[in-house]
C-alpha cells in the first residue's frame, strides 16, 4: 500500500532526542510524572494521570519533521503490536488504554498511545526488592500459562518473555506486556530469511539464535 503524498514514514531507529520537559509541555491535559518510567530501543514510557486515573503513556522514539496535517506512517512491527493488543481479550495480556495518536513533542511528530498502569510494578523491579512468596510463584506460573494459551489460540508467538515484560497488578495477578516483536503466524514474517530473529539474549529460546529458514 502506497503512503499518501502528505505522509512521512516514521523511522523507528531514528535518533531523535526525547526530553522529559517537552513531553510534559506536549500533554497539558495529563499530569506527567518525571523522570520517565523507562526507555527501550523503540519506546519511552511515562506515568500519566487524569483525575484519579493513571495510565502508562508510551511514546515511540522515532520522529520526523512533519508539519501540521501530515500523516505519520507507522512501522509495520508497531502496527502488528497494536493489532494484537486490540484483538486479544485476556486478563493476562496487556490491553490498550488510550488509542494510537500522534502529537508534536519538541521539534518532531511522535506516535503515542496508552497502556494500563499496573501498580505492582514490573517483575524485575519486584524481584530486585524482595523474594516472591510461594503463592506468588504459583500465580505467576498459572497466569503466564493463561496468557500464553491466549496467544497460542490466536496464532501468536511472543518471543520476548522476560521479567521486564511482566507486571504485577494491584491484586497480585500478573500480566504479560510488550508485543513489539511478537510473530503473528498467519502473517508474513517481518524478519527476512537468513536473518536472526529479534530477541533478548538471556531469555530467548534456542531457535531464536538461528537464522530464519534454518529451523
Amino acid at each position: 500500500m502506497t503512503a499518501p503524498r502528505s505522509a512521512k514514514l516514521l523511522d523507528m531507529t531514528a535518533e531523535v532526542q526525547l526530553l522529559d520537559d517537552d513531553v510534559v509541555a506536549a500533554f497539558p491535559e495529563y499530569e506527567i510524572t518525571t523522570p520517565r518510567l523507562g526507555e527501550g530501543s523503540f519506546k519511552a514510557a511515562f506515568l500519566a494521570t487524569s483525575g484519579e486515573e493513571s495510565f502508562v503513556l508510551k511514546i515511540l522514539l522515532g520522529g520526523d519533521d512533519s508539519g501540521p496535517g501530515e500523516e505519520v506512517v507507522l512501522d509495520q512491527r508497531f502496527i502488528r503490536e497494536i493489532q494484537v493488543m486490540a484483538a486479544l481479550d485476556s486478563p493476562r495480556i496487556v490491553k490498550l488504554h488510550t488509542p494510537v495518536s500522534t502529537r508534536r513533542i519538541g521539534g518532531s511528530v511522535k506516535v503515542w498511545y496508552g497502556e494500563p498502569h499496573y501498580s505492582g510494578g514490573s517483575l524485575d523491579s519486584v524481584m530486585a526488592s524482595r523474594k516472591l512468596s510461594k503463592s506468588e510463584v504459583r500465580d505467576l506460573a498459572f497466569h503466564l500459562l493463561e496468557g500464553l494459551h491466549s496467544l497460542e489460540a490466536a496464532g501468536i508467538v511472543h518471543r520476548d518473555i522476560k521479567p521486564g515484560n511482566i507486571c504485577q497488578t494491584g491484586d497480585g495477578g500478573f500480566v504479560l506486556l510488550d508485543l513489539g516483536i511478537a510473530q503473528v503466524l498467519s502473517l508474513d514474517p517481518l524478519t527476512q530469511t537468513g536473518v536472526v530473529s529479534p530477541k533478548t539474549n538471556p531469555y530467548a529460546a534456542p531457535e531464536q539464535f538461528m537464522a530464519r529458514g534454518q529451523t
